[in-house]
């Protein structure tokens, strides 16, 4: 009987704290021990708080030399981001990198500013869901 497949996991790499009238960048990861052909995120976010003013594709699919197709959905009124990733291969991407880079724009200070992943739905090479980790929010403390 095979060894089961470790679920996909996800992390943040971003700053803890920022103050009113800073721009910064959180990069969501991944890391995955199947291929993975498609990615779908859907991120939410204070809109009060933080303006969230661009969101760019990542390494993970294109580490090994997949034509990859990104699109995003900024939707600042609702403090939602959905990210869609698609690679072109028959083979799918494994291991770890990132997925996407986030820029924000502190609007307001907030003791605990979170920017969560509300919604992922990583599809492998033959368009099978695959399972991953839940992923705590990133906490922020945003100063006046």
């Amino acid at each position: 009987m095979p060894a089961p497949v470790q679920p996909m996991s996800f992390s943040w790499q971003g700053p803890a704290q920022a103050k009113v009238g800073d721009r910064f960048t959180l990069t969501l990861s991944a890391k995955a021990a199947e291929p993975v052909q498609n990615l779908q995120f859907v991120l939410g976010f204070d809109p009060q708080a933080l303006k969230a003013t661009d969101a760019t594709e990542g390494t993970f699919l294109k580490q090994q030399n997949i034509a990859s197709t990104f699109t995003r959905d900024i939707n600042q009124s609702s403090g939602q981001i959905t990210l869609n990733l698609a690679g072109s291969g028959e083979r799918g991407a494994k291991g770890a990198g990132s997925v996407a880079t986030i820029s924000f724009e502190v609007l307001a200070a907030s003791p605990k500013a979170e920017i969560t992943l509300t919604q992922a739905a990583p599809e492998g090479a033959s368009g099978e869901a695959l399972t991953h980790d839940a992923l705590d929010p990133h906490t922020m403390t945003l100063n006046p």
